[in-house]
């Protein structure tokens, strides 16, 4: 029981706005939280096709649709292992390990991620 509370408390799963993302050798978000506190999480292949290229970095960059829309988020920070270019493996991180845009029109978000029904 202990292992499973200490990765939990690893995780923050909860509403943010994409403010930025892109990459060169691994792909990335800006995401805010609802009090302003800003992380660079790592997609770890979560992300979706919202990436273009871009020719001033030659790497990629969030296209224009995806940037201020919020989504929900499972946030973790964890030890890097290898898996992100640059950072060393010992390094500490945050990585998405899931994440769903929201609709602006839906009135219970959440429930579109665990997809269950609205009432």
């Amino acid at each position: 029981m202990l292992s499973s509370m200490s990765a939990f408390a690893n995780s923050q799963f909860e509403t943010y706005t994409i403010i930025y993302g892109g990459g060169v050798d691994d792909l990335g978000l800006g995401l805010k939280d609802q009090q302003g506190k800003e992380y660079h999480a790592y997609c770890s292949q979560q992300c979706g096709d919202w990436f273009e290229f871009d020719q001033d970095s030659l790497g990629e960059k969030l296209k224009n649709q995806f940037k201020g829309r919020q989504a929900v988020v499972d946030l973790s920070y964890e030890i890097n292992a290898g898996r992100i270019v640059g950072p060393g493996d010992e390094d500490e991180l945050y990585f998405i390990k899931s994440i769903k845009l929201i609709d602006s029109n839906q009135r219970k978000p959440w429930l579109n991620f665990f997809d269950l029904k609205q009432n």
